[in-house]
């Protein structure tokens, strides 16, 4: 929609309120990996590049709809008469296949 909002972010870390030094260790660890997937896979899909997808992701950053769509990470901006753009849309399943998303293990 015209007026709404996209935001990325970094991934956040649970509270570690009194936990032992070894299991914020280790959660820090999982929080840096998944960032860094993260940050690959918009940088992939978006294409931009890590570089610049690590940079915005260092702190909230918010987008329009515009930016976001300049950004890569929307396809379109829908509108009043959005249903003939809809009618359109690639299904969930083919957009997977388009993509080659490969379903593990099938409800």
């Amino acid at each position: 929609m015209p007026h709404a909002k996209a935001m990325i972010q970094q991934p956040k870390v649970p509270s570690s309120g009194l936990m032992p030094a070894g299991d914020v260790l280790i959660r820090a660890k999982e929080a840096i990996t998944n960032r860094d997937t993260l940050v690959e896979l918009l940088a992939k899909h978006t294409e931009n590049s890590v570089e610049t997808v690590a940079d915005v992701m260092k702190r909230p950053f918010y987008m329009d709809s515009r930016r976001a769509k300049d950004f890569g990470v929307i396809d379109k901006i829908l509108w009043r008469g959005q249903e003939k753009i809809m009618a359109d849309v690639v299904p969930p399943e083919e957009w997977d296949r388009m993509t080659g998303v490969k379903i593990a293990d099938p409800f």
